[in-house]
């Protein structure tokens, strides 16, 4: 009996998975459109890809990873 309780569970898993990819790149590709109106396309990416850079350094930091070190092995 636990073996359909854990595929049920696997397939509620695999619906919000689905649906967080169609909601997740959905909104992505509609504000891209949408900012492309206001800015040039180098600005926007180089805006996201900043952004984004400072989220993961964010998150090793919280993570208690050494980000930048004098170590090259």
């Amino acid at each position: 009996m636990k073996q359909s309780a854990g595929m049920g569970s696997r397939k509620i898993n695999i619906i919000l998975a689905y649906f967080l990819i169609y909601v997740v790149w959905g909104s992505t590709y509609y504000f891209i459109g949408v900012a492309l109106k206001g800015l040039p396309p180098f600005l926007l990416g180089a805006f996201r890809f900043t952004t984004a850079g400072l989220i993961l350094l964010l998150w090793c930091w919280y993570r208690g990873e050494r980000i930048f070190t004098k170590d090259l092995i």
